[in-house]
């Protein structure tokens, strides 16, 4: 509805409608993410339909870098979605950078003690410890369980 409204005054203010276009924009880009993050790739992944998972994870990073870009918290929750999904089909090694760099980019924008990089931790311990990466292992469990960050 705020679309058609923006669209319309548009069409009688042509001289702003550089500036509806660009509110219109963000408009659509907001109703994007609201209906991406309704889908939650979470519960599709634990259903284990990868297809459709994968599918959202792809639509939101594609919506995310078009609007955003690669150092926003939005890119690295994307990030960390392809990790688990890539951890669920036994897929290692697209894991494992796909969690680093989550793992990165939370802690940079969020610092280390939150939720979001003890997820990163949490699989990442799971994924070298199914690795038998003994090491790389006990570091994210000992990062998860005894906080130091």
């Amino acid at each position: 509805m705020v679309a058609y409204i923006i669209t319309e005054i548009s069409h009688l203010y042509p001289k702003k409608y550089k500036i509806f276009s660009i509110f219109k924009c963000a408009v659509e880009f907001s109703a994007a993410l609201e209906f991406t993050f309704s889908i939650q790739p979470n519960m599709l992944i634990g259903s284990k339909e990868f297809v459709q998972a994968s599918e959202v994870l792809s639509f939101y990073e594609m919506l995310v870098l078009e609007h955003e870009g690669d150092n926003t918290f939005d890119y690295a929750i994307c990030q960390l979605g392809k990790g688990i999904l890539a951890l669920s089909q036994n897929n290692p090694e697209k894991a494992e950078l796909c969690l680093l760099e989550a793992e990165q980019k939370i802690t940079i924008i969020m610092g280390t003690d939150n939720d979001y990089t003890k997820t990163c931790y949490r699989y990442l311990h799971n994924l070298y410890s199914r690795w038998h990466k003994k090491e790389k292992s006990l570091e994210y469990r000992e990062k998860l369980l005894l906080g130091k960050y």
